[in-house]
């Protein structure tokens, strides 16, 4: 979905517990970067224990 309809929508939910993309090339680009490790959450960790599995 794109960013510009989240609001209103569950994605507006989500957005709060998690980091979420679009997905797009640089929105997939942002989110290998979090998942490599080289760009940190901007959302609070809600299951840590998860973190540690990746």
């Amino acid at each position: 979905m794109p960013k510009n309809r989240w609001d209103g929508s569950s994605a507006y939910i989500i957005r709060e517990l998690c980091d979420m993309f679009e997905a797009t090339p640089e929105g997939l680009q942002k989110a290998i970067l979090l998942l490599n490790g080289k760009k940190s959450p901007r959302s609070p960790i809600v299951f840590p224990e998860l973190l540690k599995q990746l």
